[in-house]
């Protein structure tokens, strides 16, 4: 009988969020927070507040091609002038060429948001480490930097002090 109870029971499978929902959020809000995230929009609205330049997007589920990859598409539709911080349960990346922020202000930025995950943190606390590294350099708004973008999988191939944290978190 309780087979029969969970067979007839239909699965609800979770539906992704096309890249288009993405880049409304996006233009509207300046954030993106998937349905099943484990982030509160309002407190990472809290977090970005005097930061303009970044977009952040967080995903209930790791991206199929990847949280860099995303990254760079949102950035590169040209519809921003602002750097995309993509967080996924195994991956936290941000896009290159940022108006007002160099390639090591980013990374800098990327490597606050990861030890914040490592120390225990929140995906709000990581945001907000990543923000305040970004208040703390200032920017350079003189010469635009395209920079490559910054990725982290948890690998253990040298900085930003890996996922170990993060991963246990979700």
């Amino acid at each position: 009988m309780a087979l029969a109870i969970v067979v007839s029971t239909p699965i609800v499978a979770s539906a992704q969020p096309t890249f288009e929902e993405i880049v409304e959020a996006l233009e509207r809000d300046g954030l993106f927070v998937e349905s099943g995230a484990d982030a509160d929009p309002n407190d990472l609205a809290g977090a970005l507040r005097g930061i303009d330049e970044v977009l952040v997007v967080v995903l209930a589920e790791d991206e199929s091609t990847g949280a860099d990859a995303l990254a760079e598409a949102l950035r590169d539709l040209g519809r921003f002038e602002a750097s995309v911080l993509v967080i996924t349960p195994g991956e936290v990346a941000v896009s290159s060429e940022s108006v007002r922020y160099t390639d090591a202000e980013l990374d800098q930025a990327l490597d606050a948001a990861l030890d914040a995950f490592d120390a225990g943190a929140t995906t709000t606390g990581a945001v907000g480490a990543f923000t305040d590294s970004l208040r703390l350099t200032g920017g350079d708004t003189a010469a635009p930097t395209p920079a490559p973008s910054g990725s982290s999988t948890g690998g253990g191939d040298g900085g930003g002090g890996g996922l170990g944290g993060f991963l246990v978190f979700f």
